[in-house]
């Protein structure tokens, strides 16, 4: 499964093996045996490429076939939102508001950490309106 899913990740973002392995900062004999199955990533290269594209590990090895890593900021979302008893829909509405205006942030340079810290001041404030209002 993690072969299949390597190369089928590597095809979809246009990548030659030579270019993957660059960027993974693994040699391209290394890649080209984990793509046949021949040999398995240790646990430090295989988060190096669940990080590189953006999916889970467990995504990789076939334990899940969601390829959607949630992001520690959206999850802090998520669990403010069942607080505040919100619905399903709604809550996927304002995800996708703000999976927009994070992108544009990322665009921007802004790293995740600060992207954490904006989120924080906004829940921060959000909490003191809905105290006083």
């Amino acid at each position: 499964m993690f072969a299949a899913r390597l190369v089928s990740l590597r095809k979809k973002a246009k990548f030659t093996q030579k270019e993957l392995a660059a960027k993974l900062n693994i040699g391209r004999g290394a890649l080209s045996l984990y793509e046949i199955g021949q040999r398995e990533p240790d646990l430090e290269t295989l988060n190096k490429i669940a990080d590189f594209f953006n999916v889970s590990t467990d995504y990789l090895l076939g334990r899940t076939n969601s390829d959607t890593k949630l992001n520690p900021v959206y999850l802090e979302i998520i669990q403010e939102w069942e607080k505040e008893g919100g619905n399903p829909e709604a809550l996927k509405k304002a995800l996708k508001d703000y999976m927009k205006l994070i992108r544009k942030w990322q665009e921007k340079g802004f790293s995740p950490d600060r992207i954490k810290e904006i989120w924080d001041k906004i829940f921060e404030v959000s909490n003191t309106l809905n105290k006083l209002g």
